[in-house]
Parts: C-alpha cells; sequence; structure tokens
C-alpha cells in the first residue's frame, strides 16, 4: 500500500513521516503526475523539498526501492 502523495505540502508529507518514524513503520508515497500544478499530481515544489530533506544525513529517512527495502 502507499500513501497518497497527490497534492501534499511538505509539511503534510513531514508529519506523516514522523508518524511513521514513531511506529518503526514503512511509508511508501505514491502519486500520479509530478508537476507545478493540476489534479493528481504531486507538487513538484513540494517534492524537491521532501528529497532535501531526506537527504540530510540527520533526518534518519531510508529512500531506497521497496524491494531494496524489503531484502
Amino acid at each position: 500500500m502507499g500513501m497518497e502523495s497527490d497534492g501534499l505540502t511538505f509539511e503534510q508529507m513531514e508529519a506523516l513521516i514522523a508518524g511513521a518514524a514513531e511506529r518503526g513503520a514503512w511509508l511508501v508515497f505514491a502519486g500520479h503526475e509530478v508537476s507545478e500544478r493540476g489534479p493528481q499530481t504531486m507538487i513538484l515544489p513540494e517534492l524537491e523539498m521532501l528529497l532535501e530533506y531526506a537527504r540530510s544525513a540527520d533526518s534518519g529517512i531510508w529512500l531506497d526501492t521497496v524491494a531494496a527495502v524489503g531484502e
């Protein structure tokens, strides 16, 4: 299962990440398009902020494919 990420702000995604971390759970964001705007779209600037946050050394976030995490 994935958590719908279409239309979410960085702050909303960050809150979902924090909740998953507290539970020791996986979080898979699932979206459709990636663009500046539009229906069923993960908003590009919000995604860029999320990736910048996730790549920071102190975030504690593991970014990888589902297959790699599952191994």
